[in-house]
C-alpha cells in the first residue's frame, strides 16, 4: 500500500436488495440488511406494520438516550435475552434500582483508577504470545480465537486475585461461557417481528451451562475474597448474589466485546504497513524490553488512536433498541407506547453525512491535535447516563495488549478478508486467520 493511500477494509455497507433478500438477512446478518437510507438519512422507518424507527440524527439519539432516557427503555425483550446472564445486575435493572447498583458500582470503574489493570492485560497478552510462539516463530493461528483467550486471561485476573482460576478450573469456566454466549447469540424471529409487549414475562429457553458457569464464578468469588480479593470485585457490592449477577455480566459481555476489538484492531493496524511500523516503534519506545508499566497506558497515543478507529469501523454493540414508554417526538416523527426505536451504531459510524472518508481506516481522526467526533455520532459503548461502565477499562486494556502484540510480532492476513457478521458482537466470519512473526523470545 501507498504511503497516501488510505486502507478501505471489505465491509457491509450501503446497497439495494430485493424485499424478500432483506428480510432473509435482518435475522442472520442484520447490518447486511440495511437499507442505503441508514447510511445516508437522519431516519428511516421501514413500510411494514410495526417496523422500529432507526435513527441517525445525533439530535435524536440525544433525545433517547440522555434527555427523554426514562421514556426510551431497554425494553422486555433486552430483558428476556439477557437476564440469564446478568440475573439481577446493573444491564437488566430500571429505574431507581439501576441508579442504585451504579452508584456502588461508579468508584471501582473511575477512569484514573483504570490504569492499573494495563499490565494485566499486557500480560495476558504476553500468554498469549507465548502460546503462538511455542508452536514456532512463524506460524498461522487465529486472531479471533487468541483474542478470546487473551480477553478472559485479561478479565479473570482484573476481577479476581491474581493466580485464581488456573489450569483445568480456567479452561472449564471458558467452555461453559462460549457455550452460554452462543445460546444467547441465537436470533428467533419472533425477536425482530413480534412486539416488545410479546416477550414480556417470557422465560429465556434453560441455558445448558448457565449453571455451571455461575457455580464456577461463584467459586471464583469466594476464593478471591477470602484472600482480600481485587478493588474491582470489592468495590461492585455486598451483596453475595447481585455481586455473582454482574460479575458474571461483566465476564460475559466484556469477555466477547475485547476480543473482538482486539482482534478487528490487529487486522485493521496490520493492513496498512506504516501504521503497524509506527506501532511497534510507539511500543518498544515507550515500554522497552520489560514489562509494561500502569503509566505507559497514557504514553501509547498512537495505539490508542488505532484502538479508537477499530471501534469505529467495528464497534462490538452495532445496534442499540430502546422501546417508547409514552408519547415522544423525534424529528419529523410522532412515536407512542410500544414504537421500538434503533440506534444503528455501525451504520452510524460509517454515515455519509456525518463522516469524511467514512469507509476508510484513518487513525488520525482520534489524533490529540483533532477535533473529537460529537459524542451521539461515535458511540462504541453507547452515551448518555446507561453508557458502558467499563468504557475506560476497556480501552486501557485493548490499548495495552494491542502495543504488547506489536511490541513483539508481525501480523499478516492468511486468506481472504475478514467479513463481519453479527452475533452477540460484531464478529468477523469464519475467524481471522493471520500469520505471526514472533521477535526472538517473549518478555
Amino acid at each position: 500500500m501507498l504511503a497516501d493511500e488510505l486502507f478501505c477494509p471489505s465491509a457491509p455497507g450501503p446497497r439495494r436488495l430485493t424485499p424478500w433478500r432483506r428480510l432473509q438477512l435482518a435475522v442472520t446478518r442484520s447490518i447486511e440488511s440495511w437499507p442505503p437510507a441508514v447510511f445516508e438519512e437522519p431516519f428511516y422507518r421501514p413500510p411494514l406494520p410495526g417496523a422500529p424507527l432507526f435513527v441517525m440524527d445525533p439530535v435524536a439519539i440525544h433525545e433517547v438516550l440522555v434527555h427523554q432516557a426514562e421514556t426510551f427503555v431497554h425494553g422486555a425483550l433486552w430483558r428476556r435475552i439477557t437476564r440469564p446472564i446478568w440475573g439481577r445486575g446493573l444491564a437488566v435493572s430500571e429505574g431507581a434500582e439501576w441508579a442504585r447498583q451504579r452508584r456502588l458500582a461508579a468508584p471501582a470503574f473511575r477512569p484514573a483508577e483504570m490504569k492499573q489493570f494495563g499490565p494485566v492485560a499486557s500480560r495476558a497478552a504476553e500468554r498469549l504470545l507465548k502460546r503462538w510462539r511455542l508452536q514456532g516463530p512463524e506460524v498461522v493461528q487465529d486472531v479471533y480465537e487468541g483474542a478470546l483467550l487473551w480477553a478472559f486471561d485479561a478479565f479473570v485476573d482484573s476481577f479476581f486475585s491474581p493466580g485464581k482460576a488456573e489450569g483445568l478450573e480456567r479452561n472449564e469456566l471458558l467452555a461453559h461461557l462460549r457455550g452460554l454466549l452462543k445460546q444467547a447469540g441465537t436470533m428467533r424471529l419472533s425477536y425482530f417481528l413480534a412486539p416488545d409487549a410479546h416477550h414480556d414475562g417470557r422465560p429465556s429457553p434453560a441455558a445448558a451451562n448457565l449453571t455451571a458457569f455461575r457455580q464456577g464464578v461463584r467459586r471464583l468469588i469466594c476464593a478471591s475474597l477470602e484472600n482480600g480479593g481485587s478493588n474491582l470485585t470489592r468495590s461492585l457490592t455486598t451483596d453475595p448474589d447481585l455481586l455473582e449477577d454482574n460479575v458474571s455480566g461483566y465476564l460475559a459481555a466484556g469477555h466477547d466485546t475485547s476480543a473482538v476489538s482486539l482482534a478487528w484492531a490487529v487486522f485493521l493496524a496490520s493492513s496498512d504497513l506504516s501504521i503497524a511500523a509506527a506501532l511497534r516503534a510507539e511500543a518498544k519506545s515507550v515500554i522497552g524490553e520489560g514489562p509494561l508499566q500502569p503509566e505507559h497506558v497514557e504514553q501509547l497515543v498512537s495505539t490508542r488512536q488505532v484502538i479508537c478507529e477499530a471501534l469505529r469501523l467495528y464497534p462490538p454493540a452495532y445496534m442499540m433498541t430502546r422501546v417508547c414508554t409514552g408519547d415522544a417526538r423525534l424529528g419529523p416523527h410522532v412515536l407512542k407506547s410500544g414504537d421500538r426505536v434503533v440506534i444503528p451504531t455501525y451504520a452510524l459510524h460509517r454515515h455519509r453525512r456525518w463522516w469524511t472518508e467514512p469507509d476508510a481506516f484513518k487513525p488520525s481522526r482520534f489524533a490529540p491535535s483533532a477535533s473529537p467526533p460529537d459524542r451521539h455520532l461515535y458511540m462504541p459503548f453507547g452515551a448518555g447516563p446507561r453508557i458502558c461502565i467499563g468504557a475506560a477499562f476497556a480501552i486501557t486494556e485493548l490499548t495495552a495488549a494491542l502495543a504488547t502484540l506489536f511490541r513483539s510480532a508481525r501480523f499478516e492476513l492468511a486468506g481472504e478478508p475478514p467479513w463481519p457478521i453479527t452475533d452477540l458482537s460484531l464478529r468477523p466470519l469464519g475467524g481471522l486467520p493471520m500469520k505471526i512473526t514472533i521477535d526472538g523470545e517473549v518478555p
